[in-house]
């Protein structure tokens, strides 16, 4: 019952499922590796293939688009994430990867018509807001309305990826542009357009409605999360704001956390609606169990909700340090809903009680902040996302430690067996060892109250399947419940 080693850079490493955050084996580090995000998502014309998961993470934009393809949600999500990575400097960013998902069988596109209606009388620039992207339109005096209509088309198309909403502008006829969705799906319908600044040139142009219509279907996600079981995922971003997908998703979270590979899988999704629906919505997720999903609600939203959970989701990842808390942090890239959408104090508090997290303008500010984090519904107080991650934190310091005090050796329950050979270490010997690494974790702030607990902490030998467990009191880690920590190595 040895513990098995592969070789690693800077000396031997306990063979895990999963990677180290730690960048050695001795003390506590100050900063924490970022997170990775996995970005669950339709593809379209790429490499990809319904359930394709990229190994080794994106290097670039041209490489998420070459994966998910040019004009997918998928790519679109991934793209937004390294746009933010981009914005910001002296913050771990992260990896970014990604699990591709056919688009919906039979489902449909959404689309929003514009209609220039007449020449433009003067100069002038248009601005229009498409997706919480600003695109400007200058027109010279006689302008014909289809002129102006091609001259947007053309506008439109030459943006970057992250310079607009996942849609393709093509012409409905002479003077109107037709918005087009680049997957098939309801979440096509929550890309949100107006104009922004009406140039006075006497031609006028409108919108057919406020967001894309029309969109239906969602996505079967049978053969992609198959493919993504066996993958650690501390990070997964998804476009998809209905239940019953949902709920596949954060099954799949907790089947991988049952089987060892993983405790903490974060399941990030944007909604943009009222108060009072998103916390319906929220509250109707079975996450009980899991408390994996930060589900980021938002009123007014013009931003496509894809591109609102990816932001977030960056904003997540670059957090290095797991006991700290994401209240306050501004979200870039996220348009301001208007004044008379945003949640009330009374609103915010009652969506962190449904499990909802709210994104939020600070007053005499223009940007979108995270108000606090949330994963699940309690009357305890408000739960912070933050710390979602710390088991698999304290799993991977604990292993770290045991490859360092017990390299090579053989584990026994000294219960039933007594032996004084030196490569062979008791049950007894390595839960006082844990005890003092827990000590050491307890000044993070990570976990509390070791000394009171500790007698609740159970150490479990399991030679069939090969792994060392310890249970840790809710009282000890209360974000986590009483939480089952599986080491991963033989013995």
């Amino acid at each position: 019952m040895a513990i098995t080693f592969y070789q690693a850079t800077g000396g031997p490493q306990p063979k895990i499922e999963c990677e180290l955050y730690l960048q050695d084996s001795g003390g506590l580090p100050s900063q924490l590796a970022a997170k990775d995000i996995y970005v669950f998502g339709e593809f379209k014309s790429g490499t990809a293939a319904d359930g394709s998961v990229t190994t080794l993470p994106f290097g670039s934009v041209a490489e998420a688009l070459a994966f998910f393809g040019l004009k997918s949600f998928g790519g679109h999500m991934a793209a937004s994430i390294f746009n933010y990575r981009n914005s910001i400097t002296g913050q771990p960013k992260g990896s970014v990867y990604g699990i591709a998902v056919a688009e919906p069988g039979g489902g449909t596109a959404a689309t929003v018509n514009l209609t220039f209606a007449t020449a433009a009388s003067a100069a002038g620039t248009w601005q229009f807001l498409i997706g919480g992207h600003l695109v400007s339109l200058t027109v010279a005096s006689g302008d014909a309305a289809a002129d102006q209509a091609t001259a947007l088309i053309a506008v439109f198309e030459a943006l970057q990826v992250h310079e607009k909403p996942p849609m393709t502008a093509s012409s409905g006829g002479a003077g109107i542009v037709t918005f087009t969705a680049w997957n098939k799906g309801v979440t096509g319908n929550t890309i949100a357009v107006s104009t922004y600044k009406d140039p006075g040139v006497t031609t006028t142009a409108s919108w057919a409605s406020a967001a894309p219509v029309n969109g239906a279907g969602n996505p079967t996600l049978t053969t992609a999360l198959a493919a993504a079981l066996p993958v650690k995922t501390p990070v997964i971003v998804c476009p998809w704001d209905d239940n019953t997908t949902l709920e596949l998703i954060v099954d799949h979270a907790n089947a991988k956390a049952a089987a060892g590979p993983q405790l903490a899988c974060a399941v990030i999704v944007a909604d943009i609606d009222s108060a009072s629906n998103l916390a319906t919505a929220a509250g109707n997720l079975d996450d009980d169990d899991g408390q994996r999903v930060l589900y980021a609600g938002v009123a007014g939203g013009v931003n496509w909700q894809g591109e609102q959970a990816a932001l977030v989701a960056a904003t997540y990842a670059s957090e290095p340090n797991l006991g700290r808390s994401l209240n306050g942090l501004s979200v870039p890239g996220l348009w301001p809903p208007a004044v008379a959408s945003r949640f009330t104090s009374a609103q915010i508090t009652t969506l962190l009680n449904n499990g909802v997290t709210p994104l939020y303008v600070p007053v005499g500010s223009d940007y979108v902040c995270i108000s606090r984090a949330v994963t699940i519904r309690t009357n305890l107080g408000v739960m912070d996302f933050a710390r979602l991650p710390v088991a698999d934190y304290v799993r991977d310091y604990i292993v770290a430690k045991m490859a360092a005090t017990y390299p090579r050796c053989s584990i026994i329950d000294d219960d039933l067996i007594e032996t004084t050979a030196e490569y062979v270490v008791g049950k007894t010997a390595v839960k006082n060892s844990i005890y003092g690494w827990f000590k050491e974790i307890e000044e993070t702030g990570m976990i509390y109250n070791v000394d009171t607990n500790w007698a609740s902490v159970a150490l479990e030998l399991d030679t069939t399947t090969g792994t060392i467990s310890f249970e840790i009191p809710e009282s000890m880690m209360p974000q986590n419940h009483n939480t089952k920590i599986r080491l991963d190595v033989a013995v």
